[in-house]
């Protein structure tokens, strides 16, 4: 039945799990690394300020709605076609 399982348990429970009870924090340092790597990262970022995010997010707002506003329309004009149609029909 464990060979049915996903990849990782097989490798929690077959050699992982028992190589880690002797090495209790083996996996410490990489996810360390992980954590330090990603701060290093983020850190090379150029962050929007504070304008263009208020910008953008009111393009986003006013695309959304114009967007709504398009498909509503289409679907009351779709629904009043089907309506006619099924009621002559």
């Amino acid at each position: 039945m464990i060979d049915k399982a996903p990849g990782f348990l097989i490798l929690v429970f077959r050699g992982g799990f028992r190589e880690n009870q002797r090495r209790p924090f083996a996996n410490v340092k990489p996810l360390l690394k992980y954590f330090t790597d990603a701060r290093i990262e983020l850190s090379k970022v150029t962050w929007p300020t504070r304008r263009q995010t208020a910008r953008l997010t009111a393009l986003v707002i006013v695309f959304s709605l114009v967007f709504a506003a398009i498909l509503g329309g289409l679907d009351l004009v779709f629904s009043g076609l089907v309506q006619k149609v099924i009621v002559k029909g």
